[in-house]
C-alpha cells in the first residue's frame, strides 16, 4: 500500500512539472523582422544565404507584417514562377539563383529597403 502511494504521489509531481513547464514555456513562432529579410535577401545576392533559411522564409506565410508578407510572395514567384514570369534557374556554387534570378532578388530588396525608409521606428499603441 505505501509503495502505490509513494506511485502515485511521484506521477502526480512529475505531472505538475510537466504541467507547469508546458504552460510557462513559448510557443514556437517564425516571425522574421524586415531587417532580417534585408539580410536574407543581400545573402542571396552574395552567395551566403543558405538553401535551408531561403526555404524556410518562403514556406512560412508572414501573418504580423502585410507588406513584408507581399515581399515574400514576390520571392516564391522567384522559386515557382507567376503570370509575369517562369521560375528562376538555380545558380552555380553557393549561389541560389542564376544572374537572372539574383538581379529580380536585387529588385525585391530596393523595394524592401524603401519600405522600411517608409515607415516608422516606433508605432505607438
Amino acid at each position: 500500500m505505501l509503495e502505490f502511494l509513494f506511485a502515485v504521489a511521484a506521477a502526480s509531481a512529475l505531472l505538475g512539472l510537466l504541467f507547469w513547464v508546458l504552460s510557462h514555456s513559448k510557443v514556437p513562432s517564425y516571425r522574421p523582422s524586415r531587417q532580417a529579410v534585408l539580410k536574407l535577401l543581400v545573402g542571396i545576392e552574395a552567395g551566403t544565404t543558405s538553401q535551408s533559411a531561403w526555404d524556410l522564409f518562403i514556406s512560412y506565410p508572414i501573418l504580423h507584417d502585410e507588406p513584408l508578407e507581399l515581399i515574400r510572395r514576390r520571392c516564391v514567384a522567384l522559386v515557382e514562377g507567376d503570370e509575369d514570369s517562369g521560375p528562376c534557374s538555380g545558380g552555380l556554387g553557393e549561389y541560389i539563383f542564376d544572374k537572372q534570378g539574383r538581379q529580380r532578388v536585387t529588385l525585391i530588396r530596393t523595394d524592401l529597403e524603401k519600405l522600411m525608409a517608409q515607415s516608422p521606428r516606433s508605432r505607438s499603441f
